[in-house]
């Protein structure tokens, strides 16, 4: 079995940035928003969807992807920023710490429910726009 090459140091340290540039924006979201220790954890799951949606995004054929900057913006946007700025492990330990068990049990059922929506909603959303765009050309499914 033949490994492959790990990724150019270029690409490395795009995800680097990105992941720092993503895990910022949380944060600040976070000091924005605070999650109630309590109650639902709205911010939080607020940016694991909204993460997610972007990763449907990224994952539909788009004009960027077809491009050769794509080779350091798409690992750069994708595993840096929406990796950084998602946090499924948080999450999990939101689920656990919030008071009623109910709560917990809600939060922690929804939020992957949501999440691959917002996935399938993002991608949609991005091949209606891509097919209405003249400059792409339509590839087979």
């Amino acid at each position: 079995m033949v490994s492959q090459p790990g990724p150019p140091a270029a690409t490395a340290l795009a995800v680097a940035a990105g992941g720092a540039a993503g895990a910022a924006l949380r944060c600040q979201l976070w000091r924005w928003w605070p999650d109630d220790t309590a109650g639902f954890p709205i911010t939080t799951f607020a940016i694991n969807v909204v993460g997610c949606f972007f990763f449907g995004v990224c994952i539909a054929p788009t004009l960027v992807a077809q491009s050769r900057s794509a080779a350091i913006a798409h690992p750069f946007f994708v595993f840096g920023v929406l990796g950084g700025f998602t946090t499924f492990s948080y999450f999990v330990v939101q689920g656990v710490r919030v008071t009623s068990p109910w709560l917990g049990l809600l939060y922690l059922s929804f939020t992957p429910i949501a999440a691959i929506l917002a996935a399938l909603a993002g991608r949609a959303s991005a091949v209606t726009v891509l097919r209405r765009t003249p400059l792409v050309k339509r590839r087979a499914p």
